[in-house]
C-alpha cells in the first residue's frame, strides 16, 4: 500500500511539473500584444459590437456635465500600416437605442422618448447617423486626427476626430482586435438639434470607445 500510494504521489507531481513547465512556455495573450501601431497588420477590420460605443456628454445649465450614450455601433476600419494618411474609416450609430441613466426609471422613460422624439434626435425619420472619413492625419506615435463627414439628423457637415491607438494584439477573447479611444466636439445647432433649448448647451463631445476585429474567414 505504502509503494503504491508513493508512486501515486510520485505520478502526480510528475504531471504537475510537467503543467507548470507547459504553461510557462505557452505564450499569454499579453505577451503577444503591442502599443506599437506599426505591428498591426494591414487590412479591414469591423468593430466588436460588445467594445465598440459612443457617449456623449453636454452642459446642463452649467451646472454639470449630462451624459448618454449611444451602444449599438456598425463600423468598418481599413488600415494600411505603411501609408497610414490611406487607413479609412466607415461608422454607422443607431439612433433608437439610446440610455441615459436618468433616475428614477420613469423619469428615464419619460427623458429618453424626448430624446427619440422630432424636438432632438427625431429616430423616426433619422434612425441612423454616420460618419466618413476623408482624411486621416498622423500627429504622433499613436495619435491622429480623422476628418470626415458626419450626417446627423439628416445634415451632411464635416466633424473631426482625434483618435488615440491603444494596442493591437490576440485576447482577451480569441481572435486578433485593434483598440482606439476617439472624441468629436461638435456645436449641434450646426446640425440643427434646437431641441431642450436653454436648458443643455450647444457644444457636444462624442467620446468613442472602438476595439476592431479581423472577419473571421467563412
Amino acid at each position: 500500500m505504502r509503494s503504491g500510494a508513493m508512486l501515486t504521489l510520485a505520478v502526480a507531481i510528475s504531471l504537475a511539473n510537467g503543467a507548470i513547465v507547459a504553461a510557462a512556455d505557452a505564450p499569454t495573450n499579453r505577451a503577444v500584444r503591442s502599443a506599437d501601431p506599426a505591428s498591426v497588420p494591414s487590412g479591414s477590420y469591423v468593430d466588436d459590437p460588445e467594445h465598440t460605443r459612443v457617449m456623449w456628454t453636454v452642459s446642463h445649465h452649467g451646472y454639470s456635465h449630462f451624459f448618454g450614450m449611444f451602444p449599438k455601433v456598425d463600423a468598418t476600419l481599413n488600415i494600411d500600416s505603411v501609408h497610414p494618411d490611406k487607413s479609412s474609416l466607415s461608422a454607422t450609430v443607431d439612433m433608437t437605442v439610446l440610455g441615459t441613466m436618468v433616475i428614477p426609471a420613469s423619469a428615464n422613460e419619460t427623458f429618453n422618448k424626448i430624446l427619440r422624439s422630432d424636438e432632438v434626435f427625431n429616430v423616426e425619420k433619422f434612425p441612423t447617423a454616420t460618419f466618413k472619413s476623408t482624411k486621416v492625419t498622423l500627429k504622433d506615435k499613436n495619435k491622429a486626427t480623422v476628418e470626415g463627414n458626419l450626417t446627423f439628423v439628416g445634415v451632411t457637415k464635416p466633424a473631426t476626430m482625434d483618435v488615440v491607438f491603444n494596442q493591437a494584439g490576440e485576447g482577451p477573447t480569441p481572435g486578433y482586435r485593434v483598440g482606439f479611444d476617439a472624441t468629436i466636439t461638435i456645436k449641434r445647432l450646426d446640425w440643427g438639434t434646437a431641441g431642450l433649448a436653454g436648458q443643455i448647451g450647444n457644444e457636444v463631445t462624442l467620446n468613442i470607445e472602438a476595439e476592431f476585429m479581423r472577419p473571421k474567414a467563412n
